[in-house]
């Protein structure tokens, strides 16, 4: 079941070569990193995206919770969808034009992979290990 899902590289690939193929839809910037030194990517989306600053906004979180992986690939298939429909959906485009949805497609990017890659069911973010105990920091 973990492969339908992306990784956070394959989302940070993703969102990169979004922004390259789009640049006047899509911004993309790390608004920091994790304990792991992970980037936390977010994606700014309006159109003329120069002047989004300027626009009513919306903040959209996915993966807050590392076991939650549906999150960042709810944000993957609405950036897919934008891409391909702005041109042809006459309200998608009004909306882009006269708002702002800032995306941050995994908030947890540490819990977000370890999650995927060890234990499906953790729920927080970065472990490190103290004598033989899970801590979550």
């Amino acid at each position: 079941m973990k492969i339908q899902y992306a990784s956070y590289q394959e989302t940070i690939a993703f969102l990169k070569s979004t922004m390259r193929a789009h640049p006047h839809l899509f911004r993309l910037q790390s608004i920091g990193e994790t304990w792991e030194g992970r980037p936390i990517m977010l994606m700014t989306i309006s159109n003329d995206v120069t002047y989004a600053d300027d626009k009513p906004a919306l903040l959209y979180t996915g993966s807050t919770h590392a076991r939650e992986w549906i999150g960042n690939e709810l944000a993957i298939k609405f950036i897919q969808y934008v891409v391909d429909n702005y041109r042809f959906n006459p309200k998608l485009l009004r909306a882009l034009n006269k708002n702002t949805l800032y995306m941050v497609p995994c908030l947890n990017p540490d819990g977000f992979e370890f999650s995927r890659n060890h234990f499906s069911f953790w729920r927080k973010n970065a472990v490190t290990m103290v004598m033989g105990l899970s801590v979550s920091i």
